[in-house]
């Protein structure tokens, strides 16, 4: 196709929109400097399409949006019924061609009420309630990332396998929108956003996988909710299951996690655990072990919840499915999904979420009994609220598992280096390491695993492995601008703790004098 063709379908669409036309004309003007992220399509990843940040097709705009909505027709079979959901974020236009362009198609919507705070998860929940749905699509704005998805949802409310979600994108730039007068075309059907959402987070509806009848929880929870989206929903769901809760909100926004810590001091019976969720929904939590307030990290979470849902996982039959874990998970993670022979992958693989059982990654968690790649948070929080009241039933059992468990299953000593690094050296840090290579007197490179690949404000460079199965992992923290070296050293048991200590210590002196050398040359 010719630049002239792709212009014209552009400006037509954008007729009476003089902004848009501008910025058409602004690629069209440099045509062969703009020409392929102009033509690039969406990326197809785990948690569904991905549009750029680059104007052209692969842009959240209405174009884009409605010819991937036009082509999702195409394969529709007559008298089919779509839910739809859309972040509060959408743009209202955006909401109004869509549903419109369904409606010239004959295509019968369920939609959950304008403004309602309609989340993925609500949207999944609707069609696995909802039998007559034939399959649902989700607007979804990441507030970590940045950037729109849209997600193509089966009958079961599972996001549809990676071959047609690739379909839809393919031929996007190809595809011939006809520009038809969708003017009070709306023929859609409102849902009730409270009915599914208190359907679902039921006791019966929230614990069935759990098998649990009744759930009465003695914890005492504390917690600090920046999303007021969030906040509202879990205070619904704590009232449904009647957990004893203390908002510390006020403390929080004071940045006073010292006076909230003091709490948690064996003589106080307040809270058992504490619970901060900031404004892109991200997760911290804190668990009351030996009497003392303690953060449970990222890796520790995963590794926590996955020892406990095992049971679950396996009376189930699903154990056969993988845990995708993010690309600097922790060694102790790996060495326990190995004990249970569970399968697993990284986030930079993409895969079908039918065949995922867990995945993590900053701050975000599904919930292991279904949508593998659903991060909305809210149910595993309960998920993990129900677990820890099961330990503290059995008598400060968390105590137990982070402590001796851990002891089992982490070979490694762990520290995290982060050094103020302009993004213009990352190409350098490729002529510094080779396989074969000393990184120590006592250690050499084994293997180099390139990765060159963005997630959650983090790109990763690279995992390297050293022959005693010590590993170095390079992120750059794009915000922040600064290279982070997670070093994990492996302890060598025949050798007394101070030896240990000395050569974790040159291991990390070696990995950040790497990043020094990168700056200089």
């Amino acid at each position: 196709m010719t630049k002239e063709y792709y212009q014209k379908k552009w400006l037509n669409f954008y007729t009476s929109n003089e902004y848009m036309q501008n910025k058409v004309n602004i690629v069209f003007n440099n045509w062969e400097l703009n020409k392929e992220s102009f033509l690039k399509s969406p990326e197809v990843t785990n948690k569904g399409i991905k549009f750029s940040k680059d104007f052209g097709y692969s842009y959240f705009c209405e174009f884009s949006v409605e010819i991937i909505i036009m082509i999702f027709c195409t394969m529709l079979k007559p008298n089919m019924k779509i839910g739809l959901g859309f972040d509060i974020e959408t743009p209202e236009q955006i909401r109004k061609n869509v549903l419109n362009l369904f409606a010239q198609q004959g295509v019968q919507v369920y939609v959950f009420e304008k403004n309602s705070p309609c989340s993925e998860t609500n949207l999944r929940d609707l069609l696995k309630i909802d039998r007559k749905l034939n399959g649902g699509i989700y607007f979804d704005y990441d507030r970590i990332e940045e950037s729109w998805y849209i997600k193509f949802l089966d009958v079961e409310g599972v996001l549809v396998p990676i071959k047609i979600q690739q379909k839809l994108v393919d031929s996007l730039s190809e595809f011939n929108l006809s520009l038809g007068n969708y003017l009070n075309l709306n023929n859609s059907i409102n849902v009730s956003y409270d009915k599914v959402f208190e359907n679902s987070f039921s006791k019966h509806k929230l614990f069935n996988f759990l098998q649990v009848d009744d759930f009465f929880s003695n914890l005492k929870i504390e917690y600090a909710i920046q999303n007021e989206i969030f906040e509202k929903k879990f205070n619904t769901v704590t009232k449904l299951l009647n957990l004893n809760t203390t908002n510390s909100k006020v403390m929080m926004l004071n940045h006073n996690i010292s006076l909230l810590k003091s709490k948690f001091k064996s003589n106080d019976e307040r809270s058992d655990l504490l619970v901060l969720v900031n404004k892109k929904n991200q997760l911290k939590i804190y668990n009351k072990v030996s009497g003392k307030l303690i953060e449970i990290e990222n890796d520790l979470i995963a590794f926590l919840y996955i020892d406990f849902m095992i049971g679950y996982w396996r009376n189930a039959k699903i154990d056969n499915k993988l845990v995708v874990l993010p690309l600097n998970a922790k060694k102790y993670v790996i060495n326990l999904l190995e004990s249970y022979s569970i399968n697993y992958a990284y986030e930079n693989q993409i895969y079908n979420e039918r065949d995922v059982l867990f995945s993590y990654n900053q701050g975000l968690f599904s919930t292991g009994v279904n949508d593998g790649f659903n991060y909305d948070n809210l149910k595993f929080l309960f998920y993990y609220i129900y677990m820890t009241n099961e330990y503290k039933i059995k008598g400060d059992f968390i105590n137990y598992k982070t402590n001796q468990l851990l002891n089992v299953y982490n070979l490694h000593l762990y520290d995290q280096i982060k050094i103020s690094f302009d993004k213009i050296f990352l190409k350098k840090m490729d002529l510094i390491f080779s396989v074969g290579q000393k990184f120590t007197k006592t250690q050499e490179i084994v293997k180099i695993i390139k990765h060159n690949y963005e997630s959650y404000g983090y790109f990763y460079l690279y995992t390297i492995i050293l022959s005693d199965d010590s590993r170095v992992i390079y992120f750059y923290d794009i915000d922040d601008a600064k290279m982070i070296i997670n070093v994990e050293f492996m302890n060598n048991m025949n050798k007394m703790k101070v030896q240990n200590k000395i050569k974790f210590e040159e291991l990390k002196n070696k990995a950040t004098d790497a990043v020094k050398f990168a700056k200089k040359f």
